[in-house]
């Protein structure tokens, strides 16, 4: 098998679940009862995150793995959210409103966002930053005038599956997606 058919093969099997929030309908405040007290703050330019924070990330990260990853999404629009629990980053994640280019496995409207890219810190795991993190975001997308959060989850990540369905999120399917010549292709199912 060549090395281009079995990469094609490995997209395709890329199974993840998809899940919606919807915003105008869900209570966020009574779900954040319980949950560990972090806050969150948006960035939307590297130059908009506090040098400290930057150095806390290199530690975490790595400083080409950060840089990479923080031009990547920069680039593409992207607002990075460091949550903090004290002065410590705990975690990051990544929203798009509208997704990439108004697709995320399905067309996206300027009301929509995506929220990907989730990453907890190793001394965090466990003690329900997720879900902190993640209500946290929506509630402020809420405040700029976002209906929906669209969420995908790898089929084997169980620990993000449960994370994210007590949170609120609903599944609406499993996909397939993958591009093809700059296209995007999804296999729902």
């Amino acid at each position: 098998m060549t090395l281009g058919v079995s990469k094609l093969l490995r997209k395709i099997n890329n199974k993840e679940v998809m899940f919606v929030f919807d915003l105008d309908s869900m209570q966020l405040k009574n779900r954040l009862e319980n949950l560990p007290d972090i806050y969150v703050k948006m960035h939307q330019s590297l130059e908009s995150i506090p040098k400290e924070d930057r150095n806390q990330l290199i530690r975490l990260k790595s400083e080409e793995i950060l840089a990479s990853h923080l031009h990547h999404f920069f680039k593409k629009g992207a607002t990075l959210w460091i949550a903090k629990l004290d002065q410590k980053i705990v975690g990051i994640c990544w929203t798009l409103i509208g997704g990439f280019n108004g697709f995320y496995s399905m067309p996206m409207t300027s009301r929509d966002a995506i929220y990907l890219s989730v990453e907890v810190f190793p001394e965090f795991r466990g003690q329900a930053i997720a879900s902190a993190m993640r209500l946290l975001v929506y509630s402020q997308l809420r405040q700029c005038g976002v209906s929906r959060v669209y969420a995908k989850v790898h089929s084997k990540d169980t620990s993000s599956l449960k994370s994210i369905a007590k949170t609120g999120n609903q599944q609406i399917g499993s996909v397939r997606t993958f591009t093809i010549f700059n296209r995007y292709v999804t296999i729902w199912g």
